[in-house]
Order: structure tokens, then C-alpha cells, then sequence
């Protein structure tokens, strides 16, 4: 299954942008998970803006995740892993 287009470009380049500047605060070892493996990373994706706004809760990333839940569904956790 592929998403494509599922949120703006912009506003996805706008997440990017705020994940990077996350990763170069102070906060960020705040968040970060044990080594999950060798080379990867881990980061828990704080509760706050822009990371706390409604991207995933609309159009067809929202429809796809009611549609396999089989309902209605509350996000509790976002995480980023890198290799």
C-alpha cells in the first residue's frame, strides 16, 4: 500500500525541517531510545508543535489507519528510527 501524496509537500518539508532542529537541540537525548541495533537510532518525537498537529489525522492516512483498525484509533507515541 502506498500513501503517495497523502500530506502537502510543504508541510511535510516543514516536519522534516522541525525533526532535524529537534535533533540538533539540547532536548533531543532527552528522547532517545537505547540502541536499537548497530548504526541505527531511535528518537521518541516530543508532544509538541509542529509534531503534535493534525498531519496523520487527515485525508487518506487517516482513512487507511480507520480502515485497518477497523475504528476509531488514538495516536500515543511517534517515533523516528534512522539507519
Amino acid at each position: 500500500m502506498f500513501l503517495d501524496n497523502a500530506a502537502p509537500r510543504e508541510q511535510v518539508q516543514a516536519y522534516a525541517d522541525a525533526y532535524q532542529r529537534f535533533l540538533s537541540s539540547t532536548e533531543a537525548i532527552k528522547f532517545r531510545y537505547p540502541i536499537q541495533g548497530k548504526g541505527r537510532f531511535e528518537h521518541m518525537i516530543p508532544f509538541a508543535p509542529p509534531f503534535n498537529e493534525t498531519l496523520h489525522l487527515n485525508g487518506p492516512l487517516h482513512a487507511t489507519l480507520r480502515a485497518f483498525l477497523r475504528g476509531s484509533f488514538k495516536m500515543e507515541l511517534q517515533c523516528v528510527s534512522r539507519i
